[in-house]
């Protein structure tokens, strides 16, 4: 009978030393596995900063470009219907609108602009000032 005890009480401890084992490796897998978590996280957010300036700094160039158009020469209605694709020309043109105090017209140029490339995000300022300046937002 001893012997049987001796015999369990020594697979006890091995089985005790088995998930000791277990258990040492949970506790090292976890943490790598963590850190390699914060890894992925941070690489996450280091793409998304690189997005988020890229946008910046297309923005900041459609901004000159806003600039370059209102300091280009008057448009006519007559130009924009030759070329009415054209998003530099029906921007100057609604420029124009502005400028001449035809705010509704202007929008609405900057509506038909918007509809050909929405991604502009300073049409999309402008159009959003002529709204608030038609008391339409």
């Amino acid at each position: 009978m001893s012997s049987l005890l001796l015999r369990a009480h020594g697979r006890g401890r091995c089985g005790f030393r088995y998930g000791l084992v277990i258990a040492g490796a949970i506790a090292i897998a976890v943490p790598a596995h963590a850190q390699q978590s914060d890894t992925e996280s941070r690489e996450s957010d280091v793409r998304e900063s690189i997005e988020t300036q890229r946008e910046v700094e297309r923005t900041a160039q459609d901004a000159l470009d806003l600039e370059a158009f209102s300091k280009g020469p008057s448009v006519t209605f007559q130009q924009v219907l030759e070329d009415p694709d054209n998003i530099e020309l029906n921007v100057r043109y609604a420029l124009t609108q502005i400028r001449e105090g035809n705010v509704r017209g202007a929008g609405a140029t900057l509506e038909r602009v918007l509809l050909i490339r929405p991604d502009l995000a300073v049409v999309r300022v402008l159009f959003a000032i002529v709204l608030f300046r038609l008391d339409n937002l």
